[in-house]
């Protein structure tokens, strides 16, 4: 454990153990005194409402320009961990967040969680993912994730 200011972006497919990661991150590399100020910038907990996740389309621009904002203000107000838990399929869809934490001078790690072609752990993915992600989206998704 250290004391200096970190960031992790997270990518893997929907199910494959982002958010079970995120906690191991935290208790990891935190010392139980400071584990509260870590930051999870997640687009998904937009969609959730009552407790409910309602997935809609039309609002996942607006969703991961508040994540990458809320992302941003945790590195500016000096959170010692920030965490970026999105899918982040394409390298581009987690730039700004790389950006952003390199220019504040965070330390930056960027962790793949899961296989992501397993037809085997793609199928575990679609039954164990807590949004309802079909596997044939699991599938269009690890066809398009890039390494």
């Amino acid at each position: 454990m250290t004391n200096i200011k970190q960031a992790v972006i997270l990518r893997g497919l929907p199910g494959s153990g982002k958010s079970t990661t995120v906690s191991q991150l935290i208790t990891e590399r935190l010392p139980k005194s400071q584990q509260h100020l870590a930051k999870v910038c997640s687009t998904d907990a937009f969609f959730v409402n009552n407790g409910k996740y309602a997935f809609d389309q039309s609002l996942l621009p607006k969703y991961h320009n508040l994540n990458i904002a809320n992302f941003i203000k945790a590195l500016a107000d000096g959170a010692p961990l920030v965490i970026c838990d999105n899918t982040n399929i394409k390298k581009w869809e987690f730039e700004a967040y790389k950006q952003a934490a390199l220019a504040l001078d965070y330390d930056l790690d960027v962790i793949i969680i899961g296989e992501t072609s397993s037809r085997v752990a793609l199928e575990i993915y679609a039954q164990r993912n807590t949004h309802g992600v079909s596997l044939d989206v699991i599938e269009k998704m690890s066809a398009e994730f890039e390494t």
